[in-house]
């Protein structure tokens, strides 16, 4: 905790320009302390010297932006043309036809007791009979090339994906 002597002795000197740092170790204490002290009265209102030097040295150089200054008076406003760009229209949910997707079946199939490391894993049994799955040699993934494309498609344009169907 500070004392009066040390808060008033801080005060003075940041005036001088000391850092909190420069500020800590004279007076022995945190440099952490030194700047919460000096936040705090800032917060309370308390206005600096240094500040004041500090905000019109920061106004007193030119932007990086705009390296040299304009006088205002001697520019002259251009007219703005506007130009209207017309958005294009929103294709429609009529524009697309969705096919459906008729999945083919197999007769026969094989058990899962009798699937093997490269056989196809696509169930081409009916709803109402036991599980069969497809069983030919894999081509991508764990799927035959017919069953791939089923199942795997390319992903929609950005346009499609705009609408929701």
């Amino acid at each position: 905790m500070l004392t009066e002597k040390k808060k008033v002795k801080i005060t003075a000197l940041w005036e001088q320009g000391l850092t909190g740092g420069q500020i800590a170790e004279e007076l022995n204490i945190t440099r952490c302390s030194v700047l919460g002290f000096i936040s705090r009265l800032r917060k309370s209102g308390h206005k600096f010297k240094r500040d004041d030097k500090r905000e019109a040295r920061r106004l007193a150089k030119p932007n990086k932006n705009a390296p040299f200054l304009v006088n205002v008076k001697k520019v002259k406003k251009e007219k703005e043309i506007k130009v209207k760009i017309k958005k294009p229209e929103r294709p429609k949910k009529e524009d697309f036809i969705l096919e459906p997707i008729i999945m083919p079946t197999r007769d026969g199939g094989i058990d899962l007791m009798d699937l093997k490391l490269n056989s196809c894993r696509f169930i081409v049994s009916p709803d109402d009979t036991p599980v069969k799955y497809c069983g030919h040699n894999i081509d991508r993934e764990s799927y035959c090339l017919e069953h791939y494309s089923l199942c795997y498609y390319p992903a929609r344009k950005d346009f499609e994906k705009s609408i929701k169907i």
